[in-house]
């Protein structure tokens, strides 16, 4: 049973009302009361402020009566009718018969209607969903109690709230005398309150509990950039249980593809296979790119993928080519901004003996040439010239290419993937970039959203990054406070994955501790954690005038700039001017480096 106390209008309001203006004559009304088989309707003006209201039975009236039906609303308008204001109490409201009650806002202005046939299908629609909020409910707590994994959620001050039987058997405790508790007080070494405290997930992480080797999760709750909880999963009992489902992998992978897998703990190399599942983030932004890119790898298609620098462009180039029907062949990778254009055009084609002087005796092969069979990924494809442009295309229609200085026409069968971060479509307009050939690029687009939309992956990538860097220094696992974190997906990163990743490597490698704090940041960083986010800001009841909106948004716009200047200035004065050793450490490529010095001025 829907209860009517502490309801307001305004959640019960039926917004379909039918309206007409003053001026509008009574032919009118009918027509549109015929056509919208209403019973009224409500006459207001420009502003939408209520007029008067028309039954059907007052139309019904005055054309009996010989009315002119090309007469105004305004003449035949029933000024006799019942309101109410949006805040208005539901239990309060009394109907009467025939006679509509309107729902007005606090300045009078239509929202829409209210009855008691309004309120009990209102009603109805909400009996129906607490009953299947009430069967999820019964569902989610069927499966969370008969689930074979032991799991328990705390909330941000490390109380259980939740508690499953699995877990009780390996704590020796049942769920009603665990829930309640604070979990150091029931989960013996837990380091759930070290999860509350960084926000850092920690994944398949050895454990004991009783004498028991364990693998366990244990995974922060964010909303938005506040952590309200922690989840802690038991994922392996001892390590028995982890080599028996290693075995089922096995007996799976020989039955269905002859391939053994080797078990052990795979060391960074740039041998490691990529695939999509292993691109980090779970965000809608990023699953959404991540399941286009899997459809994608399934054909040999010419895919185009667009985003910042330093989004991870190459990683879903190698994640794609892994997964495609070509993954037997090479995946050749050529960046068209960093080879000078005298000698672009050789290296994509190759080259013949003598084409040139210095010429290789015996010739050369292209990039085409090589990736035949396989994948040929082009990228910062933006950067071409016109008149190689022109070469590209013929070779993408054709599959047919000669080396340089040579005559002889040959056959080129490859995927080809393109990458840029420039607007192409813009390039087109100021005749940079031929448009034949960006829709032949273009026939499966993929954009990669940039980090700071996709800030909810920023935790679970701190951790993978902290990890692989301490990895690769020979290090002590590192950790990260919450502060640090929070400021973390505050900050806007204009450098994306990359910059993240280089801050990280030298944070872990200059931290004098096991843990990273919010001292430990650069000042541009630190700054974002004293300032509330930009949604907080985006949602703070809007009182300004348009000027002073506009000033705010500059304010906001010359922050960040001077933020990234900053940034670019403090890392060139580390190098000492270096700008591809600056253009490294900032994890993007020298060529935007140049870019954002021009557009920055920085000397």
């Amino acid at each position: 049973m829907v209860s009517l106390d502490n309801q307001i209008v305004r959640e019960w309001v039926n917004k379909k009302v039918v309206t007409l203006r003053t001026h509008q004559t009574i032919q009118e009304a009918v027509q549109l009361i015929s056509r919208q088989k209403s019973s009224h309707i409500v006459i207001v003006d420009k502003d939408n402020y209520v007029e008067g209201v028309i039954s059907f039975a007052d139309l019904i009236e005055s054309i009996l009566q010989g009315v002119d039906r090309k007469q105004p609303l305004g003449s035949i308008a029933n000024h006799d009718f019942s309101f109410c204001y949006e805040d208005d109490p539901l239990s309060r409201l009394t109907f009467r018969k025939e006679i509509i009650t309107l729902a007005l806002d606090h300045n009078g202005r239509l929202l829409g209607k209210i009855d008691a046939s309004d309120i009990a299908r209102h009603g109805f629609e909400m009996m129906q969903q607490i009953q299947t909020l009430e069967q999820m409910m019964e569902w989610y707590k069927s499966s969370f109690e008969t689930a074979y994994e032991g799991v328990t959620v705390v909330d941000q001050h490390g109380i259980i709230r939740l508690f499953n039987d699995s877990y009780a058997r390996y704590v020796a405790m049942s769920r009603e005398e665990a829930i309640g508790k604070h979990c150091t007080e029931v989960i013996e070494n837990t380091r759930l309150p070290v999860v509350l405290e960084t926000g850092i997930p920690e994944r398949n992480q050895p454990h004991t509990l009783r004498g028991v080797p364990v693998i366990a999760h244990r995974l922060p709750i964010w909303r938005g950039d506040e952590i309200i909880g922690a989840v802690g999963m038991l994922i392996f009992e001892g390590v028995s249980e982890l080599f028996r489902t290693y075995e089922k992998v096995q007996r799976f992978r020989e039955k269905n593809e002859n391939d053994r897998v080797a078990l052990g703990i795979p060391k960074s190399s740039k041998d490691d296979v990529i695939t999509i599942d292993k691109i980090i983030g779970s965000s809608p932004e990023i699953s959404h790119a991540k399941k286009q890119a899997l459809r994608m790898a399934k054909t040999t298609g010419t895919v185009l993928i667009t985003g910042e620098s330093g989004v991870g462009k190459e990683l879903f180039v190698k994640a794609i080519h892994r997964s495609s029907p070509v993954k037997d062949g090479p995946l050749i990778s050529v960046n068209c901004a960093a080879i000078p254009e005298e000698l672009i055009e050789s290296e994509l084609f190759g080259y013949e003996a003598g084409a040139f002087t210095g010429a290789r005796q015996g010739g050369k092969p292209g990039k085409f040439e090589l990736a035949h069979e396989g994948t040929l990924f082009l990228d910062e494809i933006g950067d071409v010239s016109i008149h190689l442009q022109a070469k590209l295309l013929r070779v993408l229609q054709e599959q047919t290419f000669e080396r340089v200085g040579g005559t002889k026409e040959q056959k080129v069968n490859a995927r080809i993937i393109a990458a840029t971060n420039q607007p192409l479509e813009q390039l087109i307009e100021e005749g940079k970039f031929r448009e034949d050939l960006y829709y032949r690029l273009n026939i499966l687009p993929l954009n990669i959203p940039p980090l700071r939309e996709r800030k909810i992956d920023i935790p679970i990538l701190v951790s993978h990054l902290i990890e692989r860097a301490c990895e690769k220094h020979g290090l002590e696992r590192v950790e990260m406070d919450q502060q640090a974190v929070i400021a973390f997906m505050r900050y806007h990163w204009p450098g994306n994955i990359r910059e993240l990743t280089n801050l990280l490597e030298r944070l872990v490698i200059l931290s004098e501790k096991q843990r990273i704090t919010w001292e430990d940041l650069p000042p541009y960083i630190r700054a974002c954690y004293e300032s509330p986010p930009a949604e907080e800001r985006e949602s703070e009841p809007n009182v300004q005038s348009e000027e002073e909106e506009q000033g705010l948004i500059k304010k906001y716009q010359l922050e960040d700039m001077e933020r990234e200047r900053e940034l670019i200035v403090t890392t060139l004065q580390q190098v000492n001017g270096n700008k591809t050793a600056a253009a490294k450490h900032l994890g993007i490529h020298r060529s935007t480096l140049y870019k954002k010095m021009r557009k920055l001025a920085v000397e």
